[in-house]
């Protein structure tokens, strides 16, 4: 190779080299960034979603307990006598007004259901077709409020996403008999998230059971 040929190899050696440079270090700034902005985007959806939970949890709390509470309330006692004897007919028309109470406060309702001791669906109001299946297996939270007699409010895995679901026991005349539960749709959460932070947004959940759950 002449002098003439060794000198372009070598400039265009140089060349590559120097931009080779230049290239590591934009992708490494412009990652650098990108990490950046999605740890922000990570704490905003976990700062929603905190405080999504808190307003869940303090907006019905008291309502799910004071549902059950037939001491306080008499005109409830029949409903949860009903429950207490597994009248599921006069336990769905008793809790049926309730039920369209809470669907038109929030269009995002979605179940309403009595369980007994037994880890036993009792009713589902919004599906009164599906009863009578035992969800120890798929409902840790529900046995777990039925074992401590503790109030429970999470998330828990759905078909399309996490659902809000606030578990409250029921006792009559001092006895434990089961629990109710309520529970948001998951589309609730996704369209907040997207609303406050203006982008798309998709839900993921991976193929173990993920559940979130704290006793309140």
């Amino acid at each position: 190779m002449n002098t003439k040929w060794k000198i372009i190899v070598l400039v265009m050696l140089t060349i590559v080299s120097v931009s080779s440079v230049f290239l590591y270090f934009y992708v490494k700034d412009n990652r650098a960034a990108l990490n950046l902005l999605i740890e922000k985007d990570i704490s905003k959806v976990q700062e929603i979603i905190k405080t999504l939970e808190e307003e869940n949890h303090r907006h019905y709390k008291n309502r799910i307990a004071g549902l059950v509470d037939y001491r306080t309330f008499p005109n409830r006692e029949k409903m949860i006598r009903a429950f207490a004897l597994r009248d599921r007919e006069k336990l769905k028309q008793l809790s049926r007004p309730f039920a369209d109470r809470f669907l038109q406060e929030n269009s995002n309702f979605s179940s309403f259901s009595w369980i007994t001791q037994e880890n036993i669906v009792c009713t589902r109001l919004l599906a009164p077709q599906r009863y009578g299946d035992d969800i120890s297996a798929i409902r840790p939270d529900i046995v777990e409020a039925n074992r401590t007699q503790k109030p429970i409010f999470g998330y828990m895995t759905a078909p399309n996403g996490l659902e809000p679901r606030l578990i409250q026991p029921v006792s009559y005349e001092g006895k434990p008999v089961g629990v109710v539960q309520f529970g948001l749709s998951e589309s609730m959460l996704i369209d907040i998230i997207h609303k406050k932070m203006d982008t798309a947004v998709a839900m993921v959940i991976p193929n173990e059971k993920v559940f979130h759950r704290k006793r309140i």
